[in-house]
């Protein structure tokens, strides 16, 4: 069997794998999809780690718009609910617990109650020494909240103490598919570290700490003090979970004395707007390509802000990337234009030097060199846009002002189109019929045939590969089909316009 023969039989068998899978096993119901959730939240609340005392019971109290569940016994924040989400679940031991490093290293138990607006937490039990925190509401807005952690000696000696404040707890995920979005970072010394989940006992980093930051899909917790002070250090939880503790300097507190400090903590949204407002975008992060996913949510909420539709938005955007590589793709197609021109003489070489490789390249290259082509230069266009598709699939997964947008007939841009639905299963489609992939399918099957006038097969080997490459949009049909909306809606725009492009430099070519 040929080469060009075998790769048709596996994109045979790929596309025939994929059809069999959506028959055999269609898509669930939503009462499937109910259970599977709780399932599957019962199973990441099993791999949370063990309370280290089963006898803390949880008090839900309100700070401004944060609800949370503080243990009874330790004062940690054991549960955290921002703007309809939750964002810690039985994260023993809990948020801002406290610890005594020195005179001895134990434990700090805080009994919590409502202050007005805030939570004031006093320690028990400490020989001398008193230790209370206080959480109040922020003026910065609603997710922000202060909080101050001070000691006080209330012997009548002088006594040495330090203390370390949790700082870093790994936020809930309510699905195993949103734990890979789970990330830890923390900034020393103007550089952003990764916070992350290993065997070992323990990770000291050198310097202090600037912010702390845990993020989930959409929603992250930041802790700032302020001023940046101590050190920080990962422990790894008996249930494996990482915990980040910031260790305050050591005090020398005469009779009476107090030493007290403040933290600045975002718990909310990803919000790149008022994380930005507050001196906090580094804290933000979309991944690999992060920088470009922070330029195009920019670009998508600024639109957005006159077009009133994140649908337009996304539209907008997608034009105004293809007006950017307009100068790139046009000079792609006219690479492909002199690479069909010089077919024959490709395939006359090859011919003739098929017994010698080097010589078959160095001919290739005159040839190259002679019309002044980069047969590579086709592929450019897609090369250089991936990085911005990655990045927006980031932002449309994770932005909250995403979540829920509607756009015509789409419901939720950060989900599947879904505009046709049937009242249950159907082979293939599952529960609705997704428009925009078939769509875009479509549309990338007139662009391959614009593309392929210009290249016409010199070889057996290239009319294969054409013949491959006809399979591509329905294997494009297939990945893009359960992928966000918005993201599917991008792709079909920057298709259709590069479809006009290619029709513009036909015409452009035949009058030439």
């Amino acid at each position: 069997m040929k080469q060009e023969d075998r790769l048709l039989v596996a994109l045979a068998l790929t596309i025939g794998i994929l059809f069999l899978w959506t028959v055999l096993f269609p898509a669930p119901s939503p009462q499937q999809r109910m259970e599977t959730a709780r399932a599957t939240a019962q199973q990441v609340g099993a791999i949370k780690p063990q309370l280290t005392n089963p006898r803390e019971t949880t008090e839900e109290l309100q700070v401004g718009d944060l609800k949370m569940g503080v243990g009874s016994i330790r004062g940690g924040i054991l549960s955290l609910e921002a703007d309809g989400t939750r964002m810690l679940v039985n994260a023993e031991p809990g948020l801002l617990s406290i610890r005594l490093v020195k005179p001895v290293s134990q434990e700090v138990e805080l009994s919590t109650q409502k202050q007005a607006d805030a939570l004031l937490s006093e320690s028990r039990n400490l020989d001398g020494l008193k230790v209370t925190r206080t959480i109040a509401p922020s003026d910065e807005g609603p997710f922000f909240s202060t909080v101050a952690v001070a000691v006080v000696n209330v012997s009548a000696r002088a006594q040495t103490c330090q203390v370390q404040i949790l700082g870093y707890h790994p936020v809930y995920s309510a699905t195993l598919a949103d734990r890979r979005y789970e990330n830890g970072f923390v900034s020393i010394g103007g550089k952003v570290h990764k916070i992350r989940s290993s065997a070992t006992a323990s990770t000291v980093f050198s310097g202090t700490p600037s912010w702390i930051t845990a993020q989930g899909r959409s929603h992250t917790l930041i802790v700032q003090p302020m001023p940046p002070i101590g050190m920080f250090h990962v422990e790894q939880a008996p249930g494996g979970a990482a915990l980040g503790w910031i260790e305050l300097p050591p005090q020398v507190l005469a009779p009476g004395e107090e030493k007290r400090w403040v933290f600045r903590v975002y718990s909310g949204p990803l919000l790149l707007s008022v994380l930005r407002k507050a001196g906090l975008e580094e804290a933000f992060s979309m991944g690999l390509f992060s920088g470009i996913a922070k330029l195009l949510l920019g670009i998508l909420l600024w639109s957005e802000g006159w077009l009133r539709s994140y649908g337009w938005s996304v539209i907008f955007l997608s034009v105004l990337i293809w007006i950017v590589f307009f100068p790139v793709t046009w000079s792609g197609l006219r690479m492909m234009k002199v690479m069909g021109q010089i077919q024959p003489k490709l395939a006359k070489i090859q011919k003739e030097h098929k017994n010698n490789p080097q010589k078959l390249n160095q001919e290739m290259m005159a040839i190259y060199r002679e019309h002044r082509v980069n047969p590579l230069s086709g592929c450019l266009p897609m090369l250089l846009q991936m990085p911005i598709f990655l990045a927006l699939y980031q932002v449309l997964q994770r932005s909250p002002q995403l979540r829920g947008a509607a756009f015509y007939g789409i419901r939720d841009l950060s989900a599947p189109d879904a505009i046709i639905r049937f009242h249950g299963p159907v082979p293939i489609f599952g529960e609705s019929v997704n428009i925009l992939p078939l769509v875009m399918a479509a549309a990338m099957f007139l662009q391959q045939r614009f593309t392929s006038a210009f290249q016409k097969p010199a070889t057996d080997e290239q009319a294969a590969q054409q013949q491959v490459f006809k399979f591509m949009p329905i294997l494009f049909c297939f990945l893009f089909y359960s992928l966000p909306s918005g993201l599917v809606l991008y792709w079909v725009t920057n298709t259709v316009l590069t479809l006009a492009q290619y029709t513009a430099f036909s015409k452009a070519y035949k009058s030439s």
